[in-house]
C-alpha cells in the first residue's frame, strides 16, 4: 500500500466483494429453487420439465450472477488499483443508483403502510416491508460513495 489514501480506495473494493458475494447467493438461491421444483411438476414430461426449470433458473438467478460478476470485478480492480477505473465505477453506479433509489423508496412506502395496517389490527406482513429498505439502502450508499469518492482516478 503506497500510503494513508489507499484505505478509501480498500474499503470500497470490500464493498464491492460483499456485493457480489451476496449476489452469487441469491443468485445459488434462486437456482436451487428453481431446478429443485423438477420432481413436484404433474404436468409434461422429464425433458419439457429439466428444461422449464433450467430456463427459470437461467431467468431468475443468470442477471444475478452477472451482476454480481460485474461488481467482482470491479472490487478487484479497486483493491489493486487498476488504471481507469473512473468512467466504469461513475456509468455502473449511476445504473445501480436508480434500482437503490426504487427500493428505498418502496420500503418506505411499505414499511408506513405496514405500521397502518398493524394500527387497525393487521401487520402480519410488517417484516416483509422491511427487504426493500434494507436492500436498497445499502445500494444507494455503495453507489453514493463510488460516485463522490476519487477511487479509480490516476494518481
Amino acid at each position: 500500500m503506497a500510503g494513508q489514501g489507499r484505505w478509501p480506495h480498500r474499503a470500497l473494493a470490500v464493498a464491492h466483494l460483499l456485493w457480489a458475494v451476496a449476489l452469487f447467493a441469491a443468485a445459488g438461491y434462486w437456482a436451487y429453487a428453481a431446478l429443485s421444483v423438477v420432481g413436484h411438476m404433474v404436468t409434461g414430461n422429464l425433458v419439457t420439465n429439466v428444461v422449464t426449470a433450467v430456463l427459470l433458473a437461467a431467468m431468475w438467478s443468470g442477471p444475478l450472477a452477472v451482476l454480481g460478476l460485474w461488481l467482482g470485478r470491479l472490487g478487484h480492480r479497486l483493491w489493486s488499483g487498476a488504471p481507469g477505473l473512473r468512467p466504469v465505477l461513475v456509468r455502473t453506479h449511476l445504473i445501480l443508483l436508480v434500482p437503490g433509489l426504487l427500493l428505498s423508496a418502496v420500503g418506505i412506502y411499505a414499511t408506513r403502510q405496514a405500521a397502518r395496517s398493524a394500527a387497525d389490527g393487521g401487520g402480519i406482513g410488517e417484516p416483509l416491508a422491511w427487504i426493500p429498505l434494507l436492500l436498497g439502502v445499502p445500494l444507494v450508499a455503495l453507489s453514493v460513495a463510488s460516485l463522490l469518492g476519487r477511487a479509480g482516478e490516476t494518481e
